[in-house]
């Protein structure tokens, strides 16, 4: 069997250069680290994770715990981990919080008791969380879509605030003036990101922010109905609408179907989270797209970062969503646009 030092042979360095250009540790020049890595190419050696995982004490197996498996939003996210995980010889288990904080610490309970060698998690509350538990037992930790302020640990987000900004100025472009936002539970990251830009694109766009057009679904999504349908009925409706995840939208397009309501003609209709059906529905849901798989990729690298130990301090990344313009949020389209199917817009970043 090929080992580092037949590497280090063939390279002309030493074992320990050999084990920094595996790990991605500075101080080796571009020269020795093109060297090592055709060396590596040439004898098939393949580093011994499973010894590095006896002699941490930990298996080679991943924790993914994620808030809600029915959310589509969730995978490609978990492909791409798992994708990841894979590549790097390690085995990845899947649980589900349900949003639930009991749920949530079971998990992370059994996860560390069975000395997984890392895990990954959309955390179900930033202040109230037991992961804590899983960092002080020398566990790596990566936070997913959503910040964790009791613990300092590597982030991955979407810039939900840039998102909503840019789906609300859309709607306020296309004349709407009395724009509601229907918005899910506060107490996460994207939802409370997602409000502050919906805010700041109606106070850019010369609009006030109203209370009466903050349409708040709370912690379930089942309460999505009633405040939108409040709203619909009420006796200075709304002109457009800017609806903060997919779970919502599912909710609310078959409300405003039940009330009548024509999409774009009545009330122009942008959400956040791209759908499979989302072209498909009437002209085209105009959506944020998030960079869902894109997301759990860079997750999965920085866990593998804080395994090979060539991380630092806590880091946080932010990725950029991506604004499709479809006929939902359009006042109207013409003829010719009608009969050729116009392709949708994608907004600048």
């Amino acid at each position: 069997m090929t080992t580092m030092k037949d590497v280090a042979l063939r390279a002309g360095v030493s074992t320990a250069t050999v084990s920094r250009v595996i790990s991605g540790t500075a101080g080796v020049t571009e020269d020795v680290k093109q060297r090592v890595e055709a060396a590596i190419g040439a004898t098939g050696y393949r580093p011994n994770r499973l010894a590095r995982g006896l002699r941490r004490q930990s298996s080679m197996v991943w924790g993914l715990l994620i808030s809600d498996i029915r959310n589509p939003f969730f995978t490609d996210t978990v492909r791409a981990v798992e994708d990841v995980a894979h590549a790097y010889g390690y085995s990845l288990v899947l649980c589900n919080s349900d949003e639930d904080l009991d749920k949530e610490r079971h998990y992370i309970d059994v996860l560390t008791a069975e000395r997984v060698a890392g895990l990954l998690l959309t955390p179900e509350h930033e202040d109230r969380t037991s992961v804590a538990a899983a960092v002080e037992a020398g566990v790596p930790v990566v936070a997913v879509d959503r910040r964790l302020r009791t613990s300092t640990v590597d982030t991955v987000l979407v810039d939900n605030q840039h998102g909503a900004r840019q789906a609300t100025r859309h709607l306020a472009e296309q004349g709407a003036r009395r724009i509601a936002v229907l918005l899910g539970d506060e107490r996460v990251t994207p939802h409370r990101e997602r409000l502050k830009g919906y805010e700041s694109a109606l106070k850019s766009a010369g609009l006030p922010v109203d209370e009466e057009l903050i349409l708040r679904a709370g912690t379930h999504s089942a309460g999505a109905a009633e405040s939108l349908r409040a709203a619909m009925l009420g006796t200075d409706p709304p002109d457009a609408l800017f609806i903060s995840n997919n779970q919502l939208t599912s909710r609310a397009l078959p409300v405003l179907d039940g009330l009548g309501v024509r999409v774009p003609d009545d009330l122009l209709v942008a959400c956040f989270d791209d759908l499979p059906l989302a072209p498909f529905v009437g002209g085209g849901l105009t959506v944020v797209e998030q960079p869902t798989y894109d997301l759990g990729r860079r997750a999965a690298e920085l866990l593998i970062d804080q395994l090979e130990a060539t991380a630092g301090i806590a880091r946080e990344v932010l990725m950029a969503p991506q604004l499709i313009v479809r006929g939902s949020s359009r006042r109207a389209r013409s003829a010719r646009d009608r009969a050729s199917g116009a392709s949708p817009d994608r907004a600048a970043p």
